[in-house]
């Protein structure tokens, strides 16, 4: 598959209504983070980091999901641990069992 991503403007918004009005695309009408069990989660992680770079973000925070504990909750929305970890993200806390917090510092 060939995948280009873009961000998300007022000029791009046609496009995400296409997704979302597409004929048996119910996942996306509930949730629009389906990008884990179509493969491209790690497209789309990989294009956040550099977009949140250019537009100024030092920090980045986030509440994944470590799927590799036993009993860890079924919320693909909030990512897999396995896709933060490879971009640098550290843990710094985790204060409910398979949800660490980790953080990233995105220098300029």
């Amino acid at each position: 598959m060939n995948l280009t991503i873009h961000p998300l403007t007022a000029h791009r918004m046609a496009d995400l209504d296409a997704i979302f009005l597409a004929h048996g695309c119910s996942a996306a009408k509930t949730c629009h983070c389906v990008g884990d069990r179509r493969g491209i989660a790690g497209d789309l992680f990989a294009a956040a980091l550099p977009f949140a770079r250019k537009h100024g973000t030092r920090l980045l925070e986030a509440y994944p999901v470590d799927r590799a504990v036993t009993g860890s909750p079924d919320s693909p929305w909030f990512g897999s641990l396995s896709l933060f970890r490879p971009a640098g993200f550290d843990d710094v806390a985790c204060h409910r069992k398979a949800r660490p917090v980790v953080r990233v510092a995105l220098n300029r």
